[in-house]
């Protein structure tokens, strides 16, 4: 999944650095959350310039020029009372929607499971038995960047995300293949979830292997050709 910012959970996965705050607070002058249109279009226009920076070696630095060549001149656009929200969407959106600002923040902030980005989806190597036994089992977890835990419920066509603040996710759970299946948001009152997705929202699972203990996964959003790999624990 995702870093949201963990990549255990594509909408999914991190929580902000100190070294962040400034760039996030600049780019939402952008624009207010008046719609989420308006702010994926933003985010868009930050990932495009986000990926002509590859020639920059410190990641640091990257993130400094991101924000001082393209935004503060909208600082003054927004008013102070919009700054928050706006800030706020257009950080977890960004996560979402930008594969270059994933891998920013897992090199600033790497996961503690070892969840990474690659670029061609792993081969599926999980036996039939393998996968019956997945398709029996309702309770499942995965590692928060932060290292917290979220425990999983698969049941009755549902996904929920239960976290240790006591907030929660819910997702419509739907098999699209034999080792595929597929979740769609529904709702949630955790802050990262709930800014990070929308309902209607889909993300594309793979069962790629079993090990002792967890079952190895990829995720993908249609319209991106990179793949989040996580482990998924069982009892």
């Amino acid at each position: 999944m995702y870093k949201t910012p963990n990549y255990n959970n594509p909408y999914i996965f991190i929580k902000m650095k100190n070294l962040l705050l400034p760039f996030f607070i600049i780019c939402t002058t952008i624009l207010y959350s008046q719609t989420v249109e308006e702010i994926d279009a933003a985010s868009a226009e930050i990932c495009a310039y986000l990926e002509t920076l590859d020639y920059i070696e410190s990641d640091e630095i990257k993130l400094d020029i991101l924000y001082r060549n393209n935004f503060s001149a909208f600082l003054e656009t927004l008013p102070e009372e919009k700054i928050e929200e706006a800030e706020r969407k257009l950080y977890y959106r960004l996560q979402r929607n930008c594969v270059a600002f994933q891998q920013l923040l897992q090199k600033l902030e790497p996961h503690v499971d070892d969840a990474k980005i690659v670029a061609e989806k792993p081969k599926t190597t999980i036996s039939k038995k393998e996968l019956k036994t997945f398709k029996k089992t309702e309770d499942f977890s995965y590692f928060e960047a932060s290292g917290e835990r979220t425990m999983v419920k698969i049941k009755d066509g549902y996904w929920q995300d239960n976290f240790t603040d006591n907030t929660y996710s819910k997702l419509f759970f739907k098999w699209i293949g034999t080792y595929d299946f597929e979740l769609e948001f529904i709702e949630s009152d955790n802050e990262t979830r709930s800014n990070m997705s929308i309902p209607g929202d889909t993300y594309q699972y793979s069962i790629i292997e079993k090990k002792e203990g967890f079952y190895i996964i990829s995720v993908t959003m249609e319209g991106q050709d990179m793949y989040q790999i996580f482990k998924m624990y069982y009892e």
